[in-house]
């Protein structure tokens, strides 16, 4: 009994002082590359393999990139 409780003990105390990272706190706008040809480079399936301050669960991302007409 004593070890269930201090593993669950160990378990909120490693949540309650968890360090998330909270530096983001408005969108970035890079600037484009020059001569960029959006209609060779965003052909295919695309996959979000690195996420800048993500969560760390397992979560597989699939985007499908389409061109709009004008």
């Amino acid at each position: 009994m004593k070890t269930i409780f201090g593993v669950t003990f160990f378990g909120i105390l490693t949540f309650a002082f968890a360090d998330y990272a909270t530096d983001l706190k408005e969108c970035r706008h890079p600037r484009p590359m020059s001569n960029f040809n959006s209609e060779s480079f965003l052909t295919g399936t695309w996959y979000v393999t690195h996420a800048l301050l993500g969560s760390n669960s397992t979560v597989c991302r699939r985007y499908k990139t389409s061109l709009a007409g004008d």
